[in-house]
C-alpha cells in the first residue's frame, strides 16, 4: 500500500501548508487545487483498487474460505484498529448503506 502512503503523505503536506497561509491570499488558492487535485486522485486510485479487490480477490477468498472463517479473519483485523478509528470507519459505512445494509451490516 505504498501508493495510498504517498497520497495521503502529499495531502498531509498540503493541508498544513494551508493551515500555514493567510486566507484570500493566491498562494491558499494554489494549495486549495492542489488538494482538490490529491482528493480526486486519491478518490480515483481507491475506486481502481477496490473495484480490483471486489472483483478479483474476494471471489478466490470466498472459495477458501468459510463464511465463518471470513468473519473471524475480519473480527481479528478490525480488533487491532483503535476505537476511534473504528467508531470514524463505521459511521461512515452505516452513512453511505441504506437501511437494509446497514441492519445486515450490524448483525
Amino acid at each position: 500500500h505504498a501508493d495510498e502512503e504517498r497520497l495521503f503523505q502529499e495531502m498531509e503536506k498540503v493541508l498544513v501548508d494551508l493551515s500555514n497561509s493567510p486566507a484570500g491570499s493566491p498562494r491558499r488558492l494554489e494549495l486549495l487545487a492542489k488538494l482538490e487535485n490529491h482528493t480526486s486522485e486519491a478518490a480515483n486510485h481507491f475506486y481502481v483498487h477496490l473495484e480490483k479487490e471486489e472483483n478479483s480477490a474476494l471471489p478466490l477468498i470466498q472459495k477458501v474460505f468459510t463464511n465463518e472463517e471470513m468473519q473471524q479473519l475480519v473480527g481479528d483485523i478490525m480488533g487491532r484498529r483503535p476505537a476511534e478509528l473504528m467508531t470514524s470507519i463505521v459511521t461512515m459505512m452505516l452513512r453511505n448503506l441504506d437501511h437494509e445494509e446497514s441492519s445486515v451490516m450490524l448483525c
